[in-house]
């Protein structure tokens, strides 16, 4: 008998939260329209109407200079136009907000925008291909990281919501992406919740392909899509995946070419080696190291050389051969020092840009290859290493 009322008073307490989201919202059974999360009341029950005195009520907002709207907002535009009879403005999130009445679209800089992502990342975890369509004050926000989630929350809103009848008790309605997707946190955060950052200046082909590798690999594992950005392109965020020597607090150079390490450190994780090779085998190496939940116990410390035995040669990049320029002189064994005779150009000022074989301006010195710039009244100078005539390959990285 108390099995029997248990069960009865939930599904008296389900009928009343779902009531408690009107009763017109939408809900095809493909994604969820309850707000029983509703914390502090942040999704708006009141009625909602798009037109007034034969006029649009809503404008339409955009972030500025965001792409993954733009057809979502015309599709909106255009229903509005031919199906409302209505012209809704449409606007850059630049425009001031002065308690408008607004749809927006993706994260504009409105704070209702943010609000929205942070229930949708309650209901779903706001992977790549998750949206919402819900109500908050004056404001039906529509956010989705991917052009498709958005155009899909777009074709949603006009097919469900975008009517002329009043629209009863606000609008709440979240989409999971489909997809049997895994949970990889670090110190207990989603690994797709990561940004990698990589050095704006020489960061290595190599490394790139890498991470571009990862990136892909933990989208079709989790469902996110990680951004990469180089140091310079944003403010540090909350969360990075910081590879090689990028302008990050934190970052530790290493100084031995053969070692790289991955350092989880908080909401920090450091991936860096001595050399390109080796940051990028640490990019490598850290994928391997990715499972359900992850520490600042799993950093590690390993060598290239060591390393790179165990991979499959046939698939993979490797060093071959290198120079770390730590004699006194040019290794002519593996260069060839252009010189001017060989190699010029017109340059700017009716002069001549000739690659120099001076010693006092392409040599080594102290462990490290110096090349450097002039000029005089008839030419620019500059340095040129090349291997032409002395190593002979097809594909590979040097």
């Amino acid at each position: 008998m108390k099995k029997i009322l248990s069960l009865i008073l939930v599904l008296v307490l389900a009928i009343g939260l779902l009531a408690g989201c009107g009763g017109d919202n939408g809900n095809d059974g493909s994604g969820s329209d309850t707000n029983s999360t509703n914390v502090n009341g942040l999704i708006s029950t009141a009625d909602v109407n798009f037109i007034a005195n034969g006029e649009s009520v809503y404008r339409i907002v955009r972030p500025d200079g965001d792409s993954v709207t733009g057809s979502a907002a015309q599709l909106i535009f255009k229903h509005m136009k031919s199906k409302l009879g209505v012209t809704a403005r449409n606007v850059s999130d630049t425009t001031a907000d002065e308690d408008s009445y607004e749809i927006l679209l993706g994260l504009t800089n409105r704070n209702e925008s943010k609000q929205a992502l942070a229930y949708l990342d309650s209901k779903t975890g706001a992977r790549y291909n998750d949206y919402i369509i819900c109500t908050i004050g004056k404001k039906i926000c529509i956010y989705a990281e991917s052009t498709e989630a958005m155009d899909a929350a777009a074709e949603y809103f006009v097919k469900t919501y975008a009517v002329s009848e009043t629209v009863k008790g606000g609008i709440v309605y979240t989409k999971a992406a489909e997809g049997n997707f895994e949970s990889l946190k670090v110190n207990g955060v989603e690994i797709g919740k990561f940004d990698f950052i990589r050095p704006h200046y020489n960061s290595s082909w190599l490394t790139e392909c890498e991470v571009g590798e990862a990136i892909e690999t933990i989208y079709a594992k989790t469902g996110y899509k990680m951004q990469f950005k180089h140091d310079t392109q944003s403010e540090p965020s909350d969360y990075e995946i910081i590879v090689g020597n990028a302008n990050r607090d934190g970052v530790e150079t290493i100084s031995d070419y053969d070692q790289f390490k991955i350092t989880f450190k908080g909401k920090k994780i450091y991936i860096n080696g001595g050399s390109a090779h080796a940051t990028a085998i640490g990019v490598s190496e850290f994928m391997k190291l990715l499972k359900g939940t992850m520490t600042d116990a799993d950093s590690v410390t390993g060598s290239y050389e060591t390393t790179i035995a165990n991979y499959d040669k046939t698939s993979t990049y490797y060093k071959t051969w290198g120079d770390d320029f730590d004699g006194t002189a040019i290794d002519t064994s593996k260069w060839w020092l252009v010189s001017e005779e060989r190699h010029y150009a017109q340059g700017q000022n009716d002069k001549k840009s000739l690659r120099s074989d001076d010693p006092e301006r392409t040599y080594v010195r102290d462990g490290k290859f110096t090349t450097s710039a002039g000029e005089d009244e008839n030419y620019y100078y500059g340095g040129m290493l090349r291997t032409e005539g002395i190593m002979n390959y097809k594909y590979g990285y040097a």
